[in-house]
């Protein structure tokens, strides 16, 4: 073997090494969910960073079908590897029709980020909730939807379009075409977030159970997420290090009330199922879906529909450097999500809507068609 070979076999082991590294990287990433944020608030923030991970994994595949063509199998046995976590990630499905004699509904999701300004705006808003024509329909960061002008007008809008309404915590309200037959709040300590859920009676002696949540948000300023963009921008070690610093300590302190929370929550949806009931688990939880908030819930029999039905990464928010899925629909194992998409069509709020069809068994003892 020539000096040249030499050297290339050399290289080829040591870039081999590295996509193993990247592999482990996000393997322990997609394990993070598991790390209960009130004892390590900050490991349990690797979910954010698994897409960096995913990436590095698959540039791999097309540097070694140029380099060295066996070496392939390194990342494709990543993938496979962690195929459970990169599904959560970055689903890919095809809309599917529901069963013959099922009954479909459509579910939003929302945050709306209490009206932005201007008025022009706020009025776009408005236009698209109260005609988006979901079954259900709920809004985060909706305050004052009873007393606020700009809340009241949406009230209003949906009131008009036929639309019941709940809002058992301010800021959380849930639109039906149905009325509500209860409502209350899941109890957990929050100055500003909360969860409230309401029962909503279908008909057919069928009662689902959409529970709206808020999840701790992370608490990051306009002027931290100026430092963020800014680090973004111009990498700098001391920039770099000082915007890390910052924002790790305030997603880890966000991470470990949110913990808690989602833990009340969890409690409530086992009660619920023990009682053969129905859920939707809505709303901004503040995490991707590798995350302890997600697994969570999802441990208690959830699904989420964006994993079932949606194609893609799915952001949700986006604002100041930050793109990520933070929104989520889960849903009891009784319902099948259909499709799942972000809606990018409308742009009023730091949030996009999430748009969920879901399908619902025929009622027992009904005739099919």
């Amino acid at each position: 073997m020539g000096f040249i070979e030499v050297c290339k076999t050399f290289f080829a082991r040591v870039v081999a090494g590295v996509n193993c590294a990247a592999i482990v990287c996000m393997l322990l990433c997609g394990l993070s969910s598991w790390l209960a944020p009130e004892t390590w608030p900050r490991l349990s923030l690797l979910g954010l960073v698994f897409p960096f991970f995913l990436v590095a994994n698959l540039a791999f595949i097309p540097f070694w079908l140029l380099v060295r063509l066996r070496y392939v199998a390194i990342p494709l046995v990543g993938l496979g590897v962690c195929y459970p976590f990169v599904s959560q990630y970055c689903p890919v499905n095809l809309p599917r029709d529901a069963a013959e004699g099922s009954r479909e509904i459509t579910v939003v999701s929302f945050n709306v980020q209490n009206y932005p300004p201007p008025d022009s705006v706020r009025a776009l808003l408005i236009d698209y909730v109260a005609h988006c024509n979901a079954d259900i329909v709920c809004l985060q960061e909706a305050f004052g939807l009873k007393s606020v002008r700009w809340g009241k007008r949406l009230a209003d809008s949906m009131a008009v379009r036929g639309y019941h309404m709940a809002s058992p915590r301010d800021g959380l309200g849930v639109f039906s075409r149905v009325p509500g037959v209860g409502e209350g709040i899941v109890g957990y300590t929050s100055a500003t977030n909360g969860s409230a859920w309401v029962d909503i009676d279908l008909g057919h002696g069928d009662t689902i159970t959409v529970v709206n949540n808020h999840f701790e948000s992370t608490h990051l300023s306009h002027s931290d997420r100026a430092t963020y963009k800014e680090m973004l921008r111009d990498p700098s070690e001391e920039r770099v290090e000082t915007g890390l610093r910052l924002m790790i300590g305030k997603l880890a302190h966000a991470a470990h009330i949110r913990g808690p929370q989602a833990d009340s929550v969890a409690a409530f949806v086992r009660h619920r199922h023990a009682r053969g009931g129905t859920l939707l688990v809505c709303g901004d939880f503040n995490d991707p879906p590798i995350s302890h908030t997600v697994r969570t819930l999802t441990a208690e029999g959830l699904s989420c529909a964006y994993r079932a039905a949606g194609t893609g990464l799915g952001v949700s928010y986006r604002e100041r450097g930050f793109f990520v899925r933070i929104d989520h629909v889960l849903h009891s194992p009784r319902m099948e999500a259909l499709a799942a998409k972000v809606d990018r069509s409308i742009d009023v709020s730091d949030h996009y809507p999430l748009v969920v069809r879901l399908a619902l068994p025929a009622p027992s003892g009904q005739n099919r068609p």
